[in-house]
């Protein structure tokens, strides 16, 4: 039993790793067309790309969190009842 719930920790862990891995690596990118085509001179532009990512990230966050409030049935309820309220 204990043996599974590290692994299914470990699995998590992974999984948020990889998201937070792939964000940063497009604000890296971001940052790094920014300064290709403009030079070092446009910092304002450079943090817009940096920031980006995460803004984009924290709107799915909270859209997801939405989503699931607005998916319920009553207690009780049916297979039919679940695909309905898709």
């Amino acid at each position: 039993m204990g043996d599974n719930v590290g692994d299914v920790a470990g699995m998590g862990a992974d999984l948020y790793e990889s998201y937070a891995g792939s964000i940063l690596a497009t604000a890296a990118l971001g940052v790094a067309a920014v300064i290709t085509k403009y030079g070092t001179d446009s910092i304002a532009k450079q943090i817009n790309y940096l920031a980006m990512p995460m803004v984009l990230a924290a709107a799915g966050v909270v859209l997801s969190i939405l989503g699931v409030y607005m998916v319920r049935t009553k207690e009780g309820a049916g297979m039919q009842d679940l695909m309905r309220s898709l």
